[in-house]
């Protein structure tokens, strides 16, 4: 589970650098840019929830901590709802997002605000002492993770967040923007 959070943190982050209004070329090439990252991180996420779902994987998941959590397979039932309404979400917005871009550009400032207020919505967020386990569970091996993620930048990426996974979950982040902020910046 550990990576399917990388790729929110990344949504996440990816969000908060998204231009605030288009006041030119270059803002709308970063929204450009920051749309087709989107719906790439959104196939991901959809591909890495799909397979955790496997049963194999929905098994391991829920004997994880079975023993210290009585109802743990509910709650981490909880959370893929939640995970399936934020992918639903960032789905429509995704649209939303690029045909405000070509056509409404003046609209744009609203949309990004109602996306990230739609993220918020799913309740994801509500789900804290659960995403803290979750977070670091790791049900699948690089290999696997290989062949789910097709994008090979992304792969190269997973590779890069693993090599930062010595530093705490705030320094991880930290290395996050810093990446979007030269991305789009």
């Amino acid at each position: 589970m550990k990576h399917t959070f990388v790729f929110i943190d990344k949504l996440i982050i990816l969000v908060k650098y998204l231009p605030p209004n288009l006041k030119d070329k270059k803002d709308q090439a970063k929204a450009r840019k920051a749309i087709i990252l989107i719906k790439e991180y959104t196939e991901i996420l959809k591909n890495l929830i799909q397979n955790h779902k496997a049963k194999q994987h929905l098994d391991l998941l829920h004997n994880t901590h079975i023993k210290e959590i009585e109802d743990w397979a509910e709650q981490v039932a909880v959370v893929f709802k939640k995970m399936d309404s934020l992918l639903a979400v960032l789905d429509e917005d995704t649209k939303r997002l690029a045909h405000v871009l070509e056509n409404t550009p003046e609209k744009w400032s609203s949309t990004v605000a109602d996306m990230a207020l739609g993220m918020i919505m799913t309740g994801l967020h509500y789900e804290d002492h659960v995403l803290k386990r979750l977070r670091v569970l790791a049900i699948f091996e690089i290999h696997e993770l290989e062949k789910i993620i097709a994008h090979k930048k992304h792969v190269a990426g997973l590779h890069f967040w693993q090599n930062l996974s010595s530093l705490s979950g705030e320094e991880q982040i930290l290395q996050h923007e810093k990446y979007f902020a030269e991305l789009l910046g």
